[in-house]
């Protein structure tokens, strides 16, 4: 907390940091009126801790996106194609970007081309080279916080927003859950998904441990009035089965959201408040039979964060 600088100014916001395996290179979201851009800068590290961010580099194209994706739009510019592009999280590679994005947008076939998708996109590479992961249910608004596996070439995982029809009639309830997924770099070639937490529950913001065996979540309570933080261990490909030996890192007051690991595993972190107020907590983690967990510890410096993106923890120095 003793070197906090501003790094990123102008006419939008900028939100949803998150570091490349190697802490060189930083990827996170503009949002403009009309639509966000995902941006990419590389950090120089200077004496005494500090970063300095580079200049930035435009990965996506969202305001007026190429006609090429676009549906049924061959004619330029149109409002209804201002696209939304969020949440980076890096490929072990280094090199591609998982995002969510509305992608291609306004479409009168397919109502389901206006909801939020899984997204790969290569950091050399323009938005017509990106390859769509994920196909959201029409209604639900789609995807949401996509993650790939650390040191896994194959293994990604996401949220999944549908809705449960109850059998008496009743209104339809939402649910998240969490999915996982295999897919080939750079072509859009997956495998089928399969859930790792059970329908019925709202269960949301997946966080990879840094060895990728475990999962950290957090789950809503039944009146969704806050929730807890989970974490489960995770076994290739995927099994719904590891869901049942989740333990409860963090019991919300009344909420703990957007956990994060430490580059060495040692610490879950986590944002913890209630209604515009939350602060940044992180808590010892000790691996045995059962994981267990140490006091949390504030970080006051940070002050009070938005608790809609997560925070992210690069690599030391000494790591990279």
């Amino acid at each position: 907390g003793q070197h906090a600088h501003k790094q990123f100014t102008g006419d939008g916001a900028s939100v949803a940091p998150a570091l490349s395996p190697n802490g060189h290179l930083l990827a996170w979201v503009l949002f403009k009126r009309n639509y966000s851009d995902l941006e990419v800068t590389a950090l120089r590290f200077g004496q005494g801790g500090s970063v300095i961010a580079q200049p930035a580099t435009t990965l996506t194209q969202d305001a007026a996106p190429p006609p090429a994706v676009q549906p049924n739009q061959p004619y330029g510019y149109d409002p209804r194609y201002d696209l939304w592009a969020n949440k980076p999280s890096w490929l072990p590679d280094g090199q591609h970007l998982l995002y969510i994005s509305d992608r291609p947008g306004f479409n009168i076939n397919n109502a389901a081309d206006a909801d939020m998708a899984v997204w790969e996109q290569g950091i050399t590479d323009t938005m017509t080279n990106a390859v769509k992961l994920s196909t959201p249910e029409v209604g639900t608004g789609g995807h949401d916080s996509p993650a790939w596996r650390p040191g896994d070439p194959a293994t990604f995982v996401y949220v999944n927003y549908d809705y449960t029809n109850p059998s008496d009639g009743s209104q339809p309830a939402r649910q998240g859950v969490i999915e996982v997924a295999g897919a080939v770099t750079g072509t859009g070639v997956i495998t089928a998904p399969s859930d790792l937490t059970p329908q019925g529950v709202t269960e949301y913001q997946p966080a990879w441990s840094p060895d990728g065996r475990y999962i950290a979540f957090a789950q809503d309570n039944a009146a969704h009035t806050g929730n807890n933080l989970l974490v489960m261990p995770f076994h290739a490909p995927g099994f719904l089965n590891d869901y049942n030996h989740a333990v409860t890192a963090v019991a919300g007051s009344p909420y703990a959201v957007q956990p994060f690991w430490s580059p060495d595993g040692r610490y879950l972190g986590y944002l913890t408040g209630g209604n515009s107020d939350f602060q940044l907590v992180i808590r010892r983690v000790y691996y045995g039979r059962t994981l267990s967990f140490g006091p949390p510890i504030s970080i006051l410096q940070a002050g009070a964060v938005s608790a809609d993106y997560r925070p992210t923890w690069g690599m030391s120095r000494s790591q990279g």
